[in-house]
């Protein structure tokens, strides 16, 4: 255990470092007690490529409110690009964008990059479950 003002070796049991007398705190942070999440994260990274836009990864480590969000996004990108093909590739030859088409656009770009990131910070073993443990066991 290190000191957090001199970054002195402390023991566990100690109450104050003996170099420089600063109070040690018993609090303990994943980061600094090396905790990991038991949730795999070769199952978060799968989850998160093949079914990312659903949100499946979020909701796997325990982010129910991240995976209703970025489900809520897929919806809502569906939504205002309209289901069909057709609507879609009419509103394109035809130069006609509505608000909804272009609302859409960017919610599919933001949802694409939210996702991308999610995946990188899996992958680096950086993505943290709901009880903000790192999700870095493979």
């Amino acid at each position: 255990m290190l000191c957090p003002h001199c970054q002195n070796e402390v023991s566990p049991e100690a109450q104050a470092c003996p170099k420089c007398g600063h109070p040690i705190s018993r609090e303990s942070s994943p980061k600094s007690s090396g905790e990991s999440s038991p949730k795999s994260r070769i199952a978060a990274a799968l989850l998160c490529f093949f079914f990312g836009c659903f949100g499946v990864h979020n909701f796997y480590v325990g982010k129910i409110g991240f995976g209703l969000l970025q489900f809520s996004l897929l919806v809502f990108v569906f939504w205002g690009l309209g289901m069909s093909l057709g609507s879609m590739l009419s509103s394109i030859l035809m130069g006609y964008m509505d608000s909804n088409y272009l609302a859409a656009l960017a919610a599919s770009a933001v949802l694409s990059l939210w996702v991308t990131i999610d995946l990188i910070l899996i992958l680096c073993g950086a993505f943290r479950d709901k009880s903000k443990l790192r999700v870095d066991r493979w």
